[in-house]
């Protein structure tokens, strides 16, 4: 998976392309918005895109508006995103970027 450009500010629209990153059989891959805090440098948290359609060879091609907000993760976090260091992951994780909001 790709992101285009590699880092941006809350509200930029950034391009995530990849392949193969869904469940083998499903016409879509599900992705996370992500601030783990095993990765994150940023808010803890996550924001969930809808479903995106893959063609028949598996890509896709996404454009993603950096949210403003994350809603918590496993109970945790939540709230104004932070500059720092998330991840775009795909559900269940098969690919995974990183991306740095910048300030």
């Amino acid at each position: 998976m790709e992101i285009t450009p590699e880092s941006g500010s809350v509200g930029e629209i950034v391009l995530i392309q990849g392949t193969k990153c869904n469940n083998p059989g499903q016409d879509f891959v599900a992705l996370s918005f992500e601030g783990e805090p095993t990765v994150t440098t940023g808010t803890v948290g996550s924001d969930d895109l809808p479903r995106i359609s893959v063609s028949q060879d598996g890509s896709f091609s996404y454009h993603f508006t950096i949210p403003s907000q994350l809603d918590t993760i496993q109970g945790e976090g939540g709230g104004s995103v932070k500059p720092g260091i998330y991840e775009l992951v795909s559900l269940p994780v098969i690919c995974q970027q990183k991306f740095t909001v910048t300030g």
